[in-house]
C-alpha cells in the first residue's frame, strides 16, 4: 500500500466509525508492516507523548509514513474558536507525514441528521502542522539510534517482535485482510 491508498483507508475507516458511533482517533504506520492503532488521548499534548513512544517502539518497522485521523471541528470563517462558532462544521481530519518530512492534511466535512450522516467532498487543508506527527518521527529517530532502548520499551508494554503466536495476543488483519499486526500481549493488562 502506498500513501494515497492509506489516506483513502483512513477516510473509509473514519466514515465507518462515524456511521457506527465509534469515533476513536487512529494512527496508521506504514513500514515493513502496516499497523493501525486506535488512540484514546484527551488532547494534542497527550497525543504527542503517545506518538513519541509509538515512534520509538515501532522504529524496527522502518516507517515510511504515518497517518493520523480524527473527527474535528472546522470553521467556515476563522473568527472564533471552533467550539464557540455557530458556523462550524464537523470534519474527518486526516493528516500525514513522511520520513522525509513531507506532510499535509485533508478534511471531509459531514453533517449529522438523526442517525444518518451527509458527507461533503474531501478538501485540502492549508498550513497543516502536527506536533504529534513530528513527535512520532522524533521517537522513530531515537529508536533507530538506540535499538536497545526501543526493545526495552517494547518488552515493558508487551509488544513482541518475531515472537510465536500467543493465545492472548490480538492480531489485527487490517482493512480487507491487509497486514496490520498489533502484537500486543493482552495478558499484561
Amino acid at each position: 500500500m502506498n500513501l494515497t491508498e492509506d489516506l483513502d483507508t483512513a477516510f473509509q475507516l473514519s466514515r465507518k466509525g462515524v456511521t457506527e458511533g465509534a469515533e476513536l482517533p487512529m494512527v496508521m504506520v506504514k513500514g515493513t508492516e502496516r499497523i493501525i492503532i486506535g488512540l484514546a488521548c484527551e488532547d494534542a499534548d497527550q497525543r504527542a507523548k503517545v506518538l513519541f513512544g509509538m515512534g520509538v517502539m515501532l522504529s524496527h518497522l522502518k516507517p515510511e509514513h504515518v497517518v493520523f485521523s480524527a473527527i474535528a471541528w472546522c470553521l467556515k470563517q476563522f473568527l472564533r474558536r471552533p467550539s464557540e462558532a455557530p458556523d462550524r462544521e464537523e470534519v474527518v481530519l486526516v493528516g500525514w507525514k513522511t520520513r522525509e518530512g513531507n506532510g499535509g492534511s485533508r478534511a471531509l466535512p459531514f453533517t449529522r441528521v438523526g442517525k444518518e450522516s451527509i458527507w461533503g467532498e474531501v478538501m485540502q487543508v492549508e498550513d497543516f502542522e502536527s506536533p504529534p506527527l513530528d513527535a512520532f518521527w522524533d521517537g522513530v529517530r531515537l529508536g533507530e539510534a538506540h535499538p536497545e532502548l526501543a526493545e526495552e520499551w517494547r518488552r515493558k508494554v508487551g509488544i513482541a517482535v518475531d515472537q510465536p503466536e500467543h493465545p492472548n495476543r490480538k492480531v489485527d488483519k487490517g482493512v480487507n485482510g491487509h497486514a496490520g499486526k498489533a502484537n500486543q500481549n493482552l495478558a499484561d493488562y
